[in-house]
């Protein structure tokens, strides 16, 4: 059988901004916050909060958001890591942030807010789940874009190969004999252990710094080191013999080399979170709007950690291991700290049914 997935190869950069350049995920997680916010004002102002007061909510919950982010992959993921290198949890830049931090930072947040006023903690948490939910699509979008938290291998049709960083490392790293690089799917694969790897063409366009008697032995060199040094490049390319055929032909007084790899298809496990994650928005905001805002205490919220925990309980069951701890274990880190989310969210909507619509 021969299949033909779909080649992912984003670039996570939409241009460059004196010097450094400007993300998808970046413009995706800040452009979400904004129209939260935006979103989460207009709910409030409804129900007669002053503005001054959701401004000030904004803050907390922006602030407590991504210090969890940040803490709950440090402390929950890496902790002995971090604990040792306390500095290393400020280079947010380095990547690392946690949804399960999100949610007990906010919730500590909110906390932080509430002691001085007069607000019920959990009418609070049913409206700001549902503009929770308008962000989580963005950032799993981003994470899409920088092809990152990718999914377990799989042969289903609609499977990704994640290829981008093969061609811009080697163009970065040998732009002195490199112009530039491609990789084609080319419709045969290999099947190892019931797994279809996908046949690739990666084709170099070397310059005319480079003999052509020079370009084999360093292409595979260079290409072989790398995925043995890059982890991002072990999961998603095999190679099944140390040296790959190599085609050079010249064009134009310059060489193109085509070096055969092969692909792993992969669960694109983004994409099922942000459909997901979708789907729950619409539900909320549609129902929310229907009952005109008059909700039983608590419903929503408890309603939003059976829905998004329970779901992201079993979507990990798709996803490649994030750190080498979980490879042993039966549940992994997301898996455990959702289970608990989930029973106090059955709690929350129990309690509920006795609420009248507030």
């Amino acid at each position: 059988m021969m299949l033909h997935y779909i080649l992912w190869n984003a670039d996570p950069e939409i241009f460059e901004l004196f010097g450094r350049g400007v993300r998808w995920y970046g413009l995706l997680f800040a452009g979400s916050f904004y129209l939260a916010a935006l979103m989460l004002r207009r709910i409030l102002l409804k129900k007669d909060m002053k503005d001054e007061q959701i401004s000030k909510l904004i803050i907390f919950l922006i602030v407590g958001c991504l210090v969890g982010l940040r803490l709950g992959h440090c402390l929950f993921y890496e902790p002995g890591y971090y604990l040792s290198n306390p500095v290393e949890i400020l280079k947010i830049w380095k990547g690392g942030l946690a949804s399960h931090g999100a949610a007990i930072g906010i919730l500590i947040a909110l906390y932080l807010f509430i002691r001085k006023t007069n607000f019920s903690y959990l009418w609070l948490l049913d409206r700001i789940v549902i503009v929770v939910l308008f962000i989580a699509p963005f950032i799993r979008t981003g994470n899409l874009m920088n092809s990152e938290i990718i999914g377990d291998k799989t042969n289903m049709s609609h499977a990704f190969i994640f290829v981008k960083g093969i061609d811009d490392e080697l163009v970065r790293k040998n732009g002195k004999y490199i112009d530039k690089t491609t990789i084609n799917q080319i419709g045969k694969d290999t099947v190892v252990d019931n797994i279809h790897y996908s046949k690739l063409n990666l084709e170099v366009y070397f310059n005319k710094n480079i003999p052509k008697n020079r370009i084999g032995d360093f292409l595979h060199q260079l290409f072989i080191q790398q995925i043995e040094n890059d982890s991002d490049l072990k999961q998603n390319i095999k190679l099944f013999i140390d040296k790959p055929s190599i085609e050079i032909i010249e064009q134009g007084g310059k060489y193109k080399a085509t070096m055969t790899l092969y692909g792993i298809p992969r669960h694109p496990s983004q994409v099922y979170e942000a459909l997901a994650y979708l789907s729950f928005f619409l539900i909320f905001i549609i129902y929310y709007i229907r009952q005109k805002g008059m909700i039983r205490e608590g419903f929503l919220f408890g309603m939003f950690l059976i829905l998004v925990f329970g779901f992201r309980f079993f979507v990990e069951f798709l996803k490649e291991v994030q750190v080498s701890f979980e490879s042993t274990m039966l549940l992994n880190m997301g898996q455990l700290l959702s289970i608990p989310l989930v029973i106090v969210g059955i709690l929350i909507v129990v309690r509920s049914r006795n609420k009248a619509p507030n």
